[in-house]
């Protein structure tokens, strides 16, 4: 009886270490189906944490958040981490810059035609999602449909990030929001899918009631009014353009005119149509047409409702989390012709089944037992989602995990751009020249104030990637070297290594930084002068018995530049 309570309390204790959630079930199935080996050793605890917080939280763990996580009998103790994480700014930090590539916002500047209107709104209006975690249709829904002026509504900035560019923006909302790429249709049909030249014209039509700006009648008088005070007050001939860009920015303020029309290019080539001829709005696949009012709002509802927008973005979700897209590429798929696509219409309806949420989406990952399988080490072509891939932490987690080793708290900084928005609006009745000099002024104010809001070592700004308003500046180009995106294109980052990486940190204030007194990897090792804490804080885990001979004979600063360029930090495993 004595053994048999021995064995059932053991067999109980390894259901909860290995617990499973529906996740696994449904891979499961799909290894059995596939002949796929999952990965069968689970992590220690120290990979683990580490893991944990670069997917979620954007950086390496502290040694608190370590020994913490690690010295914890609570069997329940990894689903704690995840909600802790998830409620947390890193989890906002980290995940900004997942939507930023994604939708391309430069902080600095929104739009490439008026290079003084700043994304700052927009930036707000996308990290009051991730915090809230609004359900992702709303959200999506919100940008395609999105009218007022910038300066009231952040949402607006999806469209006019593309001002001008109408067809390219639809081209990319359909790529990232259903995975549908029907880029090549904008100059003829598609040689190797059903999309046409005239039904992507067909589409772009629903959008095409959007007006961006304002056509004021009185805008000629406004800026002869306005040149002529402010030379005046100024005494010279030359306007400076950013008061001009200013008066500018202030003509953003989309609203729809379904009498629009959008004619075929002049080079229209196919039987079907004749060049200039007025298109009629349809979808892509023909079930919306017709539609005489609110055109762009319908489309946009076609789109959160289309079969596939749920499975594109937790295509991407896997991906960003697991390291590879369970059906590649992420921009132009379709479920079926995949053995992966049964995992993927799962986590489809579980995301719509719950409320869209992106959270919920990352909890079910991160909690299941795959999550904490040992990472698949090999050739992506026999990678077959046996676990999560062993890969390199992408720019801005290595930015942010060297800040996590310098500043006590890595989100300090709590910036709010609600500001910005009332310097930038204008009553265009009352306005004048003093008041647009003044107004020039104290935006420019404000952009210093913005910096000086960061913490400093030398040109260094110690702040979060997220953050970072100047991509010329040291943690800009940082970022840059180490394969940040542009934000031009979706997708164009890459995580690749090279050399200069190494000249990177080895001919700046990196490592200085690091062993600065006032730095937190500095005052851990001192406290005891115990060089393993060095271990400890950059690669998550305690030296090994066969490393302790290294930490006796290499200089401090030294082992602090070995570790910081060794592959065990920059890989997450």
């Amino acid at each position: 009886m004595k053994k048999f309570i021995i064995l059932l309390f053991s067999t109980l204790f390894t259901l909860s270490a290995f617990a499973t959630n529906e996740l696994d079930s449904v891979l499961k199935t799909y290894y059995t189906k596939n002949s796929v080996k999952g990965s069968a050793k689970t992590v220690d605890d120290y990979t683990w944490i580490k893991r944990v917080y670069l997917d979620l939280g954007g950086r390496i763990p502290t040694i608190s958040e370590i020994n913490s996580f690690v010295n914890s009998k609570n069997p329940e103790k990894k689903n704690k981490v995840v909600d802790s994480i998830l409620a947390s700014e890193d989890y906002v930090n980290n995940y900004y810059n997942f939507w930023a590539d994604i939708f391309r916002i430069r902080p600095e500047r929104l739009s490439d035609d008026v290079g003084l209107l700043k994304s700052y709104p927009y930036i707000d209006y996308v990290k009051s999602f991730i915090r809230t975690d609004q359900s992702y249709k709303d959200f999506v829904y919100s940008l395609l449909s999105a009218n007022g002026r910038y300066s009231d509504n952040g949402a607006t900035g999806y469209m006019i990030r593309d001002n001008g560019m109408p067809l390219d923006n639809l081209a990319t909302s359909l790529q990232l929001f259903i995975g549908k790429d029907v880029a090549c249709a904008q100059c003829h049909d598609d040689p190797f899918q059903d999309y046409t030249q005239k039904g992507f014209y067909q589409m772009a039509s629903l959008f095409n009631s959007l007006e961006n700006r304002e056509r004021r009648k009185d805008y000629g008088e406004i800026i002869k009014r306005i040149d002529s005070e402010i030379k005046e007050i100024t005494g010279k001939d030359r306007i400076d353009n950013n008061v001009r860009q200013l008066i500018a920015a202030n003509l953003f303020n989309l609203k729809d005119d379904d009498n629009k029309t959008l004619k075929l290019p002049h080079d229209y080539q196919y039987n079907d149509a004749k060049p200039f001829e007025v298109v009629k709005p349809e979808t892509l696949d023909g079930k919306l047409k017709d539609v005489k009012e609110n055109r762009r709002s319908e489309v946009s509802k076609w789109i959160v409702n289309h079969s596939d927008f749920p499975n594109s973005i937790s295509n991407r979700v896997w991906n960003n989390v697991v390291g590879q897209s369970l059906i590649v590429p992420e921009i132009n798929f379709a479920i079926g012709d995949y053995p992966e696509g049964n995992v993927l219409q799962y986590l489809g309806v579980y995301f719509k089944d719950h409320n869209y949420s992106i959270k919920s989406l990352l909890r079910l990952i991160t909690t299941s037992d795959f999550y904490s399988r040992e990472a698949y080490i090999g050739s992506s072509e026999t990678f077959h989602h046996q676990s999560i891939l062993v890969k390199r932490m992408n720019a801005y987690q290595i930015w942010d995990s060297i800040l996590t080793l310098v500043v006590p708290d890595v989100n300090y900084s709590r910036i709010s751009f609600s500001k910005y928005s009332d310097l930038l609006e204008i009553d265009w009745k009352e306005i004048s020249g003093k008041e647009l000099l003044d107004r020039m002024e104290k935006i420019r104010s404000y952009d210093r104030e913005i910096n000086q809001n960061f913490l400093k070592y030398k040109n260094i700004d110690l702040v979060r990637s997220s953050y970072l308003m100047n991509r010329n500046s040291f943690v800009g180009q940082f970022l840059k070297e180490y394969g940040s995106s542009d934000r031009v294109l979706i997708d164009s980052s890459n995580d690749k290594g090279s050399i200069t990486q190494i000249l990177t940190i080895m001919n700046s204030p990196i490592v200085e930084l690091l062993m600065d007194k006032k730095s937190q990897i500095y005052q851990n090792f001192s406290k005891n002068q115990q060089k393993d804490s060095i271990f400890l804080s950059i690669l998550s885990r305690p030296s090994k018995i066969n490393e302790k001979e290294i930490l006796t004979k290499t200089k401090t600063d030294d082992l602090v530049w070995a570790l910081i360029n060794s592959r065990e930090f920059l890989f997450r495993k």
